[in-house]
């Protein structure tokens, strides 16, 4: 990842570096890594509400955002089997923003990681790698006229999570353990997504490197001001020490009572998709596979979902559905606001300073921070029947080991070059961006209702009710087991 430093004009520029060489010299300048969580280095203290001060100092904090190792993408790339489409173009139809594949410039790091991966495709496979846009119902409608007459449609297909179980139930997507050139366990594929966008084996979509947009993962804005003003320290510095958990997070925001006017949290997004990421965020899954590949609904310990409750409550949170908890955290009226990392251009001129966290893990047992991918991010699918299976094989592998560490990382160059206000969000935005989860119910369950009403919508019901999450899921049980009989 390449640090970029504002423009300057070319006589500042000079100065500057005269400056810095004059200090250099004199042996009293430090330029801070942008690997390392920055403060004064001297021991400070951390102090939670409700918790004693913790002794931490700069020089101890583990890294988050690390040099890449391993095998770059040109060298991944040239690992594969050579193959010749006689400069004939490779073409992804898009139900997503077509810039996510092919942008139209170069005007950001993201746009210029896409077109450097598309030219390396492009060098690879003797190709240009282009778009069209197309909304769902036009999709579904082209697989299954170039199915009936055995025509070309398009090589891959970019949709949304969501869509998956839709053309997966009209019997409109090729299964990709079967495609020809590819290989799913390889580095750039997400497991995660492999395991959650599949049935009995039969992976119906996939998503890794080409799809790692850290746009689409859920996360936590925070007021820096306010939680300056509040005295509840630097939650950044409990993530790089594992204890950023539900109750730090639970006496942070109860500490927002202590000023008028100031909210402890708030979302606009679905209250279900809030909860479910937060449910992620404990180390839940709603559900797991069985050696046959097959979905077994899990169940979750009394104890997480008891920690979980205190999200519905409204004596400290702030909710409303149609943007108001957005313009409230911009106007510092709240210390917390959970969205996707895509709502980040809406705070770049907002006068409190603001930082990014990952959301909460359960307790500090839990090995890992983890983050819900929202069920509008993009995944790559193959037209069922497709006339052009050997060609779209070889795209698929090519284009995700083309794109290895790259959109991932040129997300954080993003920030450097013109969000981040300090070197913590950088780390917490490269953390959650390793983070990534999938869900299966938010594949399938707009397909197959019982799938979601299982998960998510149990969860909820639980959490809004105060009942048994097992019970629940119990009781709901048997239409699942009907609905995934259907599969």
């Amino acid at each position: 990842m390449t640090l970029r430093l504002p423009r300057l004009s070319a006589l500042l520029a000079l100065c500057l570096l005269a400056a810095l060489l004059l200090l250099a010299s004199c042996g009293i300048i430090t330029i801070n890594d942008v690997n390392r969580p920055q403060d004064s280095g001297e021991t400070t203290a951390v102090t939670v509400p409700g918790t004693a001060p913790s002794q931490q100092t700069t020089a101890a904090s583990p890294a988050v955002i690390s040099p890449a190792q391993g095998p770059t993408a040109e060298e991944l790339v040239a690992s594969l089997p050579d193959a010749d489409f006689e400069k004939v173009a490779s073409l992804i139809t898009c139900a997503v923003d077509t810039n996510r594949f092919t942008p139209e410039n170069d005007d950001s790091p993201i746009s210029e990681a896409l077109l450097k991966r598309n030219r390396l495709v492009a060098e690879k496979l003797n190709t240009t790698v282009i778009t069209q846009a197309a909304d769902l119902s036009t999709i579904a409608d082209a697989i299954r006229a170039s199915t009936l007459s055995g025509t070309y449609y398009s090589e891959l297909i970019a949709i949304p999570v969501s869509a998956v179980g839709t053309l997966q139930k009209s019997g409109l997507l090729m299964n990709l353990n079967i495609l020809p050139h590819v290989d799913l366990s390889a580095q750039y594929f997400s497991q995660s997504a492999i395991r959650q966008l599949s049935y009995d084996n039969r992976v119906y979509a996939a998503a890794g490197s080409a799809t790692a947009f850290s746009e689409d993962l859920f996360c936590l804005f925070i007021n820096n001001t306010l939680a300056r003003t509040l005295e509840i320290g630097n939650p950044a510095s409990a993530v790089y020490y594992g204890e950023w958990t539900l109750d730090r997070f639970y006496m942070a925001v109860r500490s927002s009572t202590a000023v008028f006017g100031v909210y402890g949290f708030g979302y606009d997004i679905d209250r279900e998709a809030m909860a479910s990421a937060f449910f992620t965020a404990s180390g839940g899954a709603f559900y797991s596979y069985d050696e046959k590949g097959r979905p077994l609904l899990n169940g979750a310990e009394e104890s997480v979902i008891d920690r979980l409750r205190a999200l519905y409550d409204d004596s400290y949170r702030y909710f409303h559905d149609d943007g108001k908890a957005l313009n409230a955290f911009y106007d510092g009226k709240m210390l917390f606001y959970i969205d996707t990392l895509g709502k980040l251009p809406w705070f770049h001129d907002m006068s409190d300073d603001w930082g990014i966290l990952p959301l909460p893990k359960s307790d500090a047992k839990q090995e890992s921070y983890a983050s819900l991918v929202s069920p509008s991010a993009a995944v790559i699918a193959v037209p069922a029947e497709s006339s052009v299976s050997e060609k779209a094989g070889h795209f698929l592998q090519t284009l995700f080991a083309a794109s290895h560490e790259t959109i991932r990382d040129s997300y954080v160059d993003l920030l450097i070059e013109d969000y981040a206000r300090e070197n913590d969000s950088l780390n917490m935005a490269d953390l959650i961006g390793k983070s990534a989860v999938y869900d299966f119910s938010a594949a399938f369950g707009s397909a197959y209702p019982a799938v979601s009403d299982a998960a998510s919508s149990a969860l909820d019901k639980a959490l809004n009710e105060n009942r048994s999450y097992a019970d629940l899921i119990e009781q709901r049980r048997g239409a699942l087991e009907r609905a995934l009989k259907s599969f």
